[in-house]
């Protein structure tokens, strides 16, 4: 089983972990691709956030790769939300290693939801792009549901965060729960129309 991904992926990059399955199968297929890869994993100091660490760690050195990890220190600006704070937090992190790129494990389903959750708060419907400075995005066309075929078929190890079924959390899961369904029943080719 294969997955396909957007342009090349470098010889020598990291791979932002945190344990999921969506970051979990991006340095699968990394390794399985013989590029040099690490792990840079961000402790957003949580409930939830020691198992995530101590998961990276152990895959670290279980594939005997690095593993770079910061801890989050900033408290949200007035107005922003947690959740919006530790993206930014991590985005300037891994903006900090300058050329050196760093995937995420951002898919097609995240683009349909970012669509959807932009433009119901009236900014108009955003695209998450490929690249971010040197954040790049190589599974972008790839659906979560091809992804969660290739984690079953390798038997790829990660993590389930409890929070990601939580509605309650945040904007995001409400929209992967109770508006996308409708969306898909609704118009079952929305994810994907937008990267014809």
């Amino acid at each position: 089983m294969n997955i396909n991904v957007l342009r090349s992926l470098p010889e020598n990059f990291g791979i932002a972990f945190s344990g999921g399955i969506d970051s979990a199968v991006m340095l699968d297929v990394a390794l399985r691709r013989n590029k040099r890869v690490g792990i840079y994993t961000f402790d957003h100091k949580t409930e939830t956030s020691a198992r995530e660490v101590s998961f990276a760690i152990e895959t670290a050195r279980r594939l005997s790769i690095p593993i770079n990890i910061c801890e989050s220190v900033r408290i949200p600006k007035k107005g922003e939300s947690k959740e919006a704070a530790w993206r930014n937090e991590r985005y300037e992190w891994f903006h900090s290693f300058g050329c050196l790129p760093i995937a995420t494990g951002h898919h097609l389903n995240d683009v349909a939801e970012w669509y959807l959750m932009t433009a119901l708060a009236g900014k108009g419907g955003h695209i998450i792009t490929y690249d971010n400075k040197n954040v790049i995005r190589p599974l972008l066309a790839c659906s979560k549901k091809l992804i969660c075929e290739y984690a079953e078929h390798y038997g790829v190890p990660y993590i389930e965060d409890p929070t990601n079924n939580d509605v309650t959390f945040n904007a995001r899961n409400k929209i992967r729960h109770n508006v996308m369904p409708v969306v898909m029943d609704y118009n079952p080719g929305f994810i994907g129309w937008n990267l014809q």
